[in-house]
């Protein structure tokens, strides 16, 4: 849907004009005979609009069951990980060292 308003119509009552495109109106903007301009609403595509529950209150949250516990810590993975790429047994083999140490 679009309307057709003057320079002067659309100074004197900018503010309803932009309401109406923010409700998805598109105003074409005229001098005399000419369009000068059009503002439209911005194209959202793809965009999904997520409604929340009133009903749903912060202390009915309800967690699931905590992670299983892992025998090895992250930060003990990433220095094993950094000392292998160091040593050149990043992937198990040694061959970086071999071909290093034949130069």
């Amino acid at each position: 849907m679009s309307k057709q308003v003057t320079v002067e119509e659309l100074a004197a009552n900018l503010d309803a004009h932009l309401d109406d495109v923010k409700r998805g109106e598109t105003i074409v903007v005229v001098d005399g005979d000419n369009e000068i301009a059009s503002i439209e609403p911005p194209k959202r595509k793809g965009l999904k609009i997520i409604r929340h529950d009133p009903a749903l209150q912060l202390q009915d949250f309800k967690p699931g069951a905590p992670p299983k516990r892992m025998e090895a810590q992250g930060a003990d993975w990433l220095i094993e990980e950094r000392e292998r790429e160091r040593s050149g047994k990043k992937y198990g083999n040694d061959t970086a060292n071999e071909d290093r140490d034949k130069r």
